[in-house]
C-alpha cells in the first residue's frame, strides 16, 4: 500500500496520508462529492475512522465544503 493516497473526486482530489495510527488527510472537497469520496475509502480499504486528522489548505468551498459531512460519517 501506498504511504499517499489521492481520491480524485472529480473537480478536485483529496489526499490521506498513512501513519501508524491512522491517517492525515488533506482537503475535504465539496460536502456533494461524499458517496464518491466513502466509496474511493472502501475501494483502498480505508474506514472512516481510520481518518485521525483533516487539514483544510484554505477555506475555499472545493477545500472545506465536505468537512461537516465527512464528521459525520
Amino acid at each position: 500500500m501506498e504511504d499517499v493516497i489521492v481520491l480524485n473526486l472529480g473537480f478536485t482530489n483529496v489526499q490521506l496520508l498513512k501513519g501508524e495510527n491512522g491517517y492525515v488527510q488533506m482537503d475535504a472537497g465539496y460536502s456533494w462529492d461524499i458517496k464518491r469520496y466513502l466509496k474511493l475509502l472502501k475501494k483502498n480499504h480505508i474506514k472512516p475512522e481510520e481518518i485521525k486528522l483533516i487539514i483544510v489548505n484554505h477555506a475555499h468551498a472545493d477545500h472545506t465544503g465536505g468537512l461537516r459531512k465527512l464528521k459525520e460519517n
